[in-house]
């Protein structure tokens, strides 16, 4: 008989032992926030990395679910570009400055000839790629007069993430009536003091 209360107890240490590891595991994905670009207050590139980071990429379904509650953003007189240049080094889909301390900013340029009003949605995560701020917001493609470049419609936007310090990682979206996510990219941010 004392046998038979070893085995019980084994198979239930077993037991919790698998819902333990289990239960470690489905936590939510962790993501590298660490790898920094680094753009000076002028907007140049200090250090950049081969990575992907600031380019128009697709998201994961994951990402794509950060900006669910985003959606019910009005795109009603919105229109999307022939292109999103990011071509360096005349146009950088980056924030200037990153580090920052108080905002930064995006500058976008489109082709020659576009005039209209976008939608930016942004959602910075923490490394574990839960939100910790969220915004949508119109902007303006406005034109350069004189602008000798074959893309002189642009604009440039100030972000103010409400977030502690630290590092971070930026998605956002451009979108229209027409396509809700024509422009998708991310890119690591750290804010300072």
């Amino acid at each position: 008989m004392s046998v038979q209360p070893c085995c019980t107890l084994l198979a239930a240490l077993i037991i919790f032992i698998s819902c333990s590891k289990s239960a470690g595991s489905s936590n939510s994905a962790s993501i590298d926030v660490t790898k920094q670009w680094f753009i000076d207050d002028a907007g140049l590139l200090i250090q950049g990395l081969s990575d992907g980071q600031w380019s128009n990429r697709a998201f994961t379904s994951q990402e794509q679910n950060l900006f669910s509650s985003l959606d019910t953003a009005n795109l009603a007189g919105t229109s999307q570009p022939d292109s999103v240049f990011e071509e360096s080094p005349v146009s950088h889909n980056y924030i200037i400055p990153n580090p920052y301390s108080a905002y930064s900013q995006l500058h976008f340029q489109f082709t020659n000839g576009f005039s209209g009003t976008i939608m930016f949605k942004m959602v910075v995560v923490d490394n574990h790629l839960k939100p910790v701020d969220k915004e949508a917001f119109r902007i303006q493609a406005s034109v350069c007069s004189g602008c000798a470049m074959p893309f002189s419609n642009s604009s440039l936007i100030r972000i103010m993430p409400n977030i502690p310090a630290g590092q971070y990682r930026l998605y956002y979206t451009l979108g229209s009536v027409s396509n809700p996510q024509f422009y998708t990219s991310w890119g690591n941010i750290q804010r300072n003091p």
